[in-house]
């Protein structure tokens, strides 16, 4: 199974923005510097054959 979700990447510069806020908005799941982006809509774990 993997995870599926359609998302946009945030700009180096938003990234570097948000660096020090991200302790301050709850229930976000941070991932590195270099993966951040904007998940558009989540479909959860699907079958890689589907």
């Amino acid at each position: 199974m993997i995870r599926l979700f359609t998302a946009v990447a945030i700009p180096a510069e938003v990234g570097d923005h948000l660096l020090p806020r991200r302790h301050g908005i709850e229930g976000a799941r941070w991932r590195p510097r270099e993966a951040f982006h904007i998940t558009l809509k989540f479909m959860g774990d699907v079958q890689e054959t589907q």
